[in-house]
């Protein structure tokens, strides 16, 4: 395969990205959601981030791990404390990772 294929096949996936997208913002604008739907769907967010964002704390190897010698969890509950407490990303991030390296690095087990 050639660059230039290359290009052409980029072109052709982000035009069909583009209209995929305009179709919504210009077919669909004239239908209203249903109440319920449109309640349903400001749960949304937090569905799929949980979906993301947990299998990563405990799944290991490809099945569920959780032991002392799992220190991903400790670590995501001590950045879910402070992301509940200060609402911000930064001082998450700090801690989190501050927590996951120093049980990583002087924890017993592992």
């Amino acid at each position: 395969m050639t660059a230039n294929h290359i290009f052409w096949i980029m072109m052709g996936v982000g035009v069909g990205t583009f209209l995929m997208r305009a179709s919504f913002l210009t077919f669909f604008t004239k239908f209203t959601m249903p109440p319920l739907l449109e309640r349903l769907m400001a749960y949304l967010p937090v569905a799929i981030l949980s979906a993301l964002i947990i299998p990563a704390f405990v799944i290991r190897n490809g099945s569920a791990h959780v032991g002392l010698d799992n220190y991903r969890l400790p670590a995501g509950l001590v950045a879910v404390a402070v992301a509940a407490k200060t609402k911000k990303v930064l001082p998450t991030l700090i801690f989190g990772l501050a927590c996951l390296w120093s049980l990583q690095a002087w924890a017993p087990f592992g």
